[in-house]
């Protein structure tokens, strides 16, 4: 799973290890994958931390190859960069509306104003809401395809 070291990342990492699945996190944030692995472990779950920074194709080839030589497979690929689920669900993005992490806090300064006047009123989704609904789509039957889903907050204008 890349991109879990915070956010939707590491909300969709203990989400899909809480069902059981071994999780491998990767992001280049070494130190908050290491906690997260060990909170995981801690709760009985399995989990690898791996540093890369996957918009480098040789460092997401890389974290592929270390996942299977730890697990011996890789089933999903959940990709945070951009929410896109890869594997035997093929192409099936999740399309978050507006969600509370600090990826927003790394926009410039006029960008976080204008989200912050945008989304003043509105309960803006969680980290969890959108793990969530990747954990659905992961855990269906293999003969049901869920080609995308689009999630936003009810008070969310389209």
């Amino acid at each position: 799973m890349t991109g879990a070291s915070s956010g939707i990342g590491a909300a969709t990492a203990r989400a899909l290890a809480a069902q059981g699945a071994a999780v491998a996190l990767a992001a280049r944030r070494l130190d908050r994958l290491e906690d997260l692995a060990g909170e995981i472990r801690e709760s009985g779950g399995a989990a690898l931390a791996i540093e890369a920074d996957v918009t480098e194709f040789s460092a997401a080839e890389a974290v592929v190859q270390r996942t299977i030589a730890e697990y011996g497979t890789l089933d999903i690929l959940v990709n945070n960069a951009g929410v896109l689920l890869l594997g035997p669900i093929l192409d099936a993005p999740v399309e978050p509306g507006a969600v509370a992490t600090e990826l927003s806090s790394q926009n410039r300064l006029e960008i976080l104003e204008s989200i912050k006047q945008r989304f003043v009123d509105v309960e803006r989704l969680q980290a969890v809401d959108i793990a969530d609904a990747i954990v659905y789509i992961v855990t269906r039957p293999r003969h049901v395809a869920i080609n995308e889903i689009l999630i936003r907050s009810t008070e969310q204008e389209q």
